[in-house]
This record gives C-alpha cells, structure tokens and sequence, in this order.
C-alpha cells in the first residue's frame, strides 16, 4: 500500500514541473508563478489523507469480515466434519443392517428353496401315483366299455328280434282288425238297412233321425242336431242309443229315455226329463240331450277317465213329435 502511495506522489509532482514555466525556475524572479504549484500540492495531500483513511477503514472492514468469514467458515467445517461423522456413522450401521438382512434373505431362500425341492418331490410322487392310477383306471374303463359294447350288441339283436316279432305280431294283428272292421262295417250297413225298413214302416206322426258312427280315443265325443225349437212352443224326444267297443266284448252302452222341451217367449230351450232314462253301460260312455242356441241335439261321449273305452261304434235312433 505505502508503495502504492509513493508512486502515486512521484506522479503528481511531475505532472506539477510540467506545469510550471521554465523561464521561472531559471530567473527566480516571479515565484508567484509557483503558487498552482502550491494548491494542487495542498489539494492532493488533502485528498490522500482522505484516501488513506478510507483505505484504512476499508482494510479494517475488510479483515474483519474476512475474521467472520473464517469464524463461518470454520463453523461449517465443523458442522460438515460432525455431519459427515453422523452420515458414516448411518451409512455404517445400515451397511450393517443390509448385511444381516441379506444373511437373512439367503436363509429364508436357501429354506425355501430345501421346501421347494421337497415339495417338488413330494409332487412328483403324487403325479406318479395318479398316473400309475390312471393307467388302471383307463385300463378297467376300456375293460367295461368292451363288456358294455358286446351287451348292448347282444341286446340289440334281442330288441330287433322282439321288434321283428312285434313288427309280424301287428301286422297279422291289423289285418284281423280290419278283417273285424270290414265285417262290423258290412254287419252295421245290414242293421241299418234293415233298421231303415222299419222305421219305414212306423207312421206315428214323429220324425226320426237315425245316426252312426266310431269314437276311436277316450275323451272323443259326437254331437248330432236333431231340430230347432221354436218360440212359445214345446216338444217330445225319444232317443235310444247303443255303443259297443270294437276293441272289447264288454264295453257296451243301452240307453233308452224320454225328454220334453219348451221355449218360454223368446228364452233359451229348456229341458225337462220325462222319468229316469234307461241307461245300461259296462264301459265308459254318457248319453245326453243338450240345447245351442235353439238348436236340439243329442251328445255321445267315451269317457276319458280309467278305465277308459276306445274304438266305441255308436247308433243314435231320434224321434221327436215337433
């Protein structure tokens, strides 16, 4: 710094001899012509002083904010040296902890691995057992399946037989129905011939209406209309039924009865039964006299009710005095 200063001086003392005329330095006459001389010396010592103070406040500012500064920065070593002592420390003892706990894990994988080669073997054990068990069990299985197909090969060709036999049974079984139905047809024609003939023959006033026909099923009914009853007025009907079955000599139906309707204004018919009907059966029939609308007819039925009646053939004679 005192260097500094001396050079700054000689600077401003040549700058000064610059200033001053040669001609006053050689005469000594005017030494006035020196006083700038003078001034600017007083200004720059005045000044330097100045700066030298400010130099010295600013030097002893300067160290000791470099003292703090090193206080600071010695504190930080400090607080680094003691925290970098604790990182080890924790760095240390988790090294410490990881290598327990891979001893650890190496024990637990090395166990689990004895396990897994135990059950391993176990396993294979039971597969052998199952497929040692298999093999039988397919073996016995194909065995019932042999002995199941030659069966059933034996009993089809029993059921074909039965069915052969059967087939033949019922063919000559249909043939001797038909053989019946052809001769109960040709026997029923000659009934009513001759029962046309005698109704014929009857001249009493009263119309008659004679019908046939076959109720092949159980719970097959036959309707016929016998006449429409007028308004205010009334009649008498005589109906007498006969059914038989064709499939059996027991099942047979006599009815005989006697029935008056009337019509009040313009209501429906109205029924009445003129004493009990004769009505003999063995099998499963119904015999009735029913209105619709103002229609009259007579109703055949073979019950479907056990025991029940089939190929049921029927003959309807109707007289009626209007």
């Amino acid at each position: 710094m005192e260097n500094k200063f001396i050079l700054i001086l000689s600077l401003i003392l040549a700058i000064a001899m610059i200033m001053v005329p040669a001609s006053a330095a050689n005469d000594n006459k005017d030494l006035t012509q020196g006083q700038p001389f003078l001034d600017v010396w007083e200004a720059l010592t005045s000044g330097l002083s100045d700066l030298q103070d400010n130099i010295d406040a600013e030097e002893a500012a300067r160290i000791a904010a470099d003292d703090t500064l090193q206080d600071n920065i010695d504190a930080e070593e400090a607080a680094r040296i003691a925290a970098d002592d604790t990182l080890q420390d924790n760095i240390d003892a988790e090294e410490a902890a990881r290598i327990a706990a891979d001893d650890t894990l190496q024990d637990n994988i090395d166990a689990e691995e004895a396990a897994r080669i135990a059950a391993d073997d176990t396993l294979q054990d039971n597969i052998d057992a199952e497929e040692a068990a298999r093999i039988a069990a397919d073996d016995t299985l194909q065995d019932n399946i042999d002995a199941e197909e030659a069966a059933r090969i034996a009993a089809d060709d029993t059921l074909q037989d039965n069915i052969d036999a059967e087939e033949a049974a019922r063919i000559a079984a249909d043939d001797t129905l038909q053989d019946n139905i052809d001769a109960e047809e040709a026997a029923r024609i000659a009934a009513d011939d001759t029962l046309q003939d005698n109704i014929d023959g009857m001249d009493d006033g009263r119309s008659v209406k004679v019908f046939t026909g076959t109720l092949l099923n159980p719970g097959d009914t036959a309707t016929h209309t016998l006449y429409t009853q007028s308004n205010h007025d009334s009649s008498y009907l005589e109906l007498l039924v006969l059914v038989h079955d064709g499939n059996s000599n027991t099942n047979r139906l006599y009815h005989h009865g006697e029935y008056a309707w009337y019509r009040e204004w313009t209501n429906p018919p109205t029924k009445q039964v003129l004493g009990t009907p004769i009505d003999t059966s063995t099998g499963r029939y119904k015999v009735d006299t029913i209105a619709s609308g103002n229609d009259i007819q007579v109703k055949v039925e073979q019950l479907a009710s056990f025991p029940g009646s089939t190929n049921g053939h029927y003959t309807i004679i109707a007289k009626w005095i209007p």
